[in-house]
């Protein structure tokens, strides 16, 4: 009797030592969800700080481009300056017989999904170049007039088929994909974004004749390009094909 006993009082006090065992595993997994319930909290709130922020520097930029385009010239204005323009093209600003190429998209490097803008060559470029500057006295924040261009139909080039596009200087409202729309599908500008949301507010930029006919320099030199979408040089190995 005295051995069934002592084999009773053992077995009682395994079970109490492994009932404080479980309960103490127990409250440890508490623990570590609740810790880990306020870590996702935190990130998220980081997260969303981080969106408030980027939505702050982009407001911010906005103003410091609109500071700038309001005291920059009416002739800037239309036809901004660019480091790629070649002289000693000649071109008349008619927009039924503008000498252009077929529109060439410019790919985003980082999704290779949707184009960064979409370019225009054409000799209207230089030919807005000299307009007259009668223009200077007038205010800067005039609306922008388009200008009309006929290009090839690609799969109708040997047949003379033509469409009229309307095509923009570089820097008009809408001429460049929203980074932020195409990183995360959402806008904190929403409509009031200067950027396109998508191909169908992305308008065409009218270009220099010899826009990304020439080899980037940077590269060629085993150098990475700092301009990225937006150099004025070819990254492409081949060349772009060029309309008649």
């Amino acid at each position: 009797m005295a051995f069934s006993a002592n084999s009773g009082d053992q077995f009682e006090s395994q079970k109490q030592f492994m009932i404080l065992e479980l309960q103490r595993l127990i409250e440890s997994y508490n623990d570590a969800f609740w810790q880990l319930h306020h870590t996702i909290r935190h990130v998220d709130s980081l997260r969303k700080e981080h969106l408030l922020l980027s939505a702050e520097n982009l407001k911010l930029l906005s103003l410091i481009q609109e500071k700038e385009s309001s005291s920059a010239s009416p002739i800037t204005e239309i036809l901004p300056a660019s480091s790629t323009i070649v002289t000693g093209f000649d071109g008349k600003l008619q927009p039924a017989n503008l000498e252009s190429d077929i529109v060439e998209y410019i790919p985003d490097p980082t999704r290779n999904i949707l184009p960064k803008c979409i370019s225009i060559r054409s000799a209207g470029f230089l030919a807005g170049r000299h307009l007259s500057p009668r223009g200077r006295g007038m205010s800067s924040t005039r609306t922008i007039q388009p200008l009309r261009l006929r290009l090839p139909v690609a799969s109708s080039i040997q047949d003379n088929e033509e469409v009229e596009v309307e095509a923009y200087s570089q820097g008009t409202t809408k001429t460049e994909l929203c980074n932020k729309w195409g990183e995360m599908g959402i806008c904190p500008y929403a409509e009031r974004c200067q950027f396109a949301h998508g191909l169908e507010e992305l308008r065409p930029v009218i270009r220099h004749p010899r826009y990304k006919t020439q080899f980037c320099r940077m590269l060629s030199s085993g150098g990475g390009c700092p301009y990225g979408h937006r150099c004025h040089f070819r990254h492409a190995a081949t060349p772009a094909y060029h309309g008649s």
